[in-house]
C-alpha cells in the first residue's frame, strides 16, 4: 500500500522546487470535468500558465504496471482539459521517467515531462 503521507510530502517538495525554478507560486487546484470535481492538479501557477502533476511511480521488475499507466494517462487527460500553456508530468524517479517516455512519448501531445529528484 502506498505511503500517502510520504507522497504528499514529496509533492510539496517538488512544487516548492519548481515554484523557485519557474519563479512563480504553484498551488493545488481542483480539476473539474463536466461540472464534477475529479482530482487536484498538484501545481498550478497563479497566472494559470502552468499546470502539473507529480508522479512518484517506480518500475516493477523493469516494467510499468497497467495500474500505473491508467493513473498517468488519467492525469494526461486532465492536463489536456487545462487551458494552461505549459502542461507537465513531473517524475520523481529518473528511470521510470525514461522508460515512460521511451514507450509513450508519442501519446503526450503538448505535455512535457521532467525529472525532479526528491528526498527519500
Amino acid at each position: 500500500m502506498a505511503d500517502t503521507t510520504k507522497e504528499k510530502k514529496q509533492v510539496r517538495e517538488v512544487t516548492n522546487i519548481l515554484s523557485k525554478q519557474f519563479n512563480t507560486l504553484l498551488i493545488e487546484k481542483n480539476v473539474v470535468d463536466k461540472g464534477e470535481k475529479i482530482l487536484k492538479y498538484h501545481g498550478v501557477s497563479l497566472d494559470e500558465k502552468i499546470a502539473l502533476f507529480v508522479l512518484n511511480n517506480k518500475l516493477v521488475d523493469g516494467r510499468i504496471k497497467a495500474g500505473q499507466n491508467s493513473s498517468i494517462f488519467k492525469k494526461c487527460y486532465l492536463l489536456t482539459l487545462s487551458d494552461c500553456e505549459k502542461k507537465i508530468l513531473v517524475f520523481t524517479d529518473a528511470v521510470f521517467r525514461q522508460k515512460f517516455v521511451e514507450v509513450y512519448s508519442e501519446y503526450l501531445n503538448g505535455i512535457e515531462t521532467m525529472f525532479c529528484p526528491v528526498s527519500e
